[in-house]
């Protein structure tokens, strides 16, 4: 129920960043979103994640919110770019969804809404990460 309430109520829980037609500004739009709204919910977010470390019936269903929406929804956007040639074939995009929705749940909750890290620096992270992320699964022989 909390879940489906933060979906719910929160002011943009749960629906993604408009779609990018390029990798590295996907990843970066992906990011930022994520940042957004976990600033625009942060006090929710700070009792949600605290209650969810000593709810293990909690913890598990936004493991399978992640898992079962966030994750689908994210590997459905990037095989676009698998389809397109900028994603190596070889890239499991499940692993490649989780590595991204890793780094928004770190730099959305654990740096910006726990540590109060200044948005400048957030931002020279996310293009860092997104050109980073962009390099390492590039099909061989393409430019990055």
């Amino acid at each position: 129920a909390i879940v489906g309430n933060m979906c719910g109520e929160r002011l943009t829980a749960c629906r993604m960043a408009p779609p990018s037609h390029n990798l590295k500004t996907e990843i970066a739009t992906v990011l930022r979103h994520e940042i957004m709204q976990a600033n625009a919910n942060r006090d929710f977010l700070r009792v949600f994640i605290a209650r969810a470390l000593v709810d293990p019936d909690l913890a598990a269903t936004l493991k399978a919110h992640y898992k079962d929406n966030r994750m689908p929804q994210l590997v459905k956007r990037l095989k676009h770019f698998q389809a397109d040639g900028t994603l190596d074939p070889a890239v499991d995009l499940e692993t490649l969804a989780a590595t991204i929705t890793t780094f928004a749940f770190g730099l959305g909750f654990m740096q910006q809404v726990v540590l109060s890290e200044d948005p400048i620096y957030l931002e020279g992270i996310i293009d860092s990460i997104a050109e980073t992320v962009v390099k390492g699964t590039a099909t061989p022989g393409t430019s990055t």
